[in-house]
């Protein structure tokens, strides 16, 4: 009598069961493994997103010019000036094809993203608008002090009583917000360079 060779119909299904049991262990680690990956990117970024905010600031400030300017309608505006939903505005020296000139640009917190924005022409017109460039997001909130030329940390500038619409800060610390938690915090020396 010949005997078969092969496999009981318990022998495949306990080997199927088996299979199974790996395949879904395996569909679970690759799960995890993309969750993982998804919150590495996200979080890289992010970082590179405060990195990037981190040199324009810097730029901005490390190049403050002491030049006022006109509004849309005829009033001074100081060099630098805190601005009422928490951000700032200042002029600032700027390299171009034709030379060196002045700008003005400005940062503050819209909808839930920091926006920067930078006039076209340093004296304003009625009917100019500056081009916004978003920055970071998600930002709730933006925190601004000024160091006066004594030292002393101040919440607006220019400084209440102070005259001189062309006084530039010592220092600038930002310190921007989410859900009620400080993102992160940055100190510049606010320094005048001449182009």
């Amino acid at each position: 009598m010949s005997r078969q060779q092969g496999f009981t119909l318990v022998e495949v299904l306990v080997s199927l069961l088996v299979l199974s049991i790996l395949g879904v262990v395996l569909a679970m680690g690759m799960g995890q493994v993309s969750q993982w990956q998804q919150k590495l990117l996200s979080e890289m970024d992010a970082g590179s997103a405060k990195l990037r905010f981190q040199s324009l600031l810097m730029n901005d400030l490390l190049q403050l010019a002491p030049r006022s300017i006109s509004d849309a309608y005829g009033g001074k505006l100081p060099a630098c000036m805190s601005l009422p939903e928490g951000g700032f505005e200042c002029s600032r020296f700027e390299k171009s094809i034709d030379g060196a000139g002045i700008v003005r640009f400005g940062y503050g917190v819209v909808d839930g993203s920091l926006w920067r924005w930078r006039y076209p022409v340093l004296d304003r017109a009625p009917a100019t608008e500056p081009v916004r460039q978003l920055v970071l997001t998600p930002i709730d909130s933006m925190q601004v002090r000024w160091q006066d030329a004594q030292g002393i940390w101040q919440a607006q500038w220019p400084v209440a009583g102070g005259v001189d619409a062309t006084a530039l800060p010592r220092q600038v610390e930002v310190v921007l917000w989410h859900n009620n938690q400080e993102q992160f915090r940055l100190w510049f020396p606010a320094v005048e360079v001449m182009p």
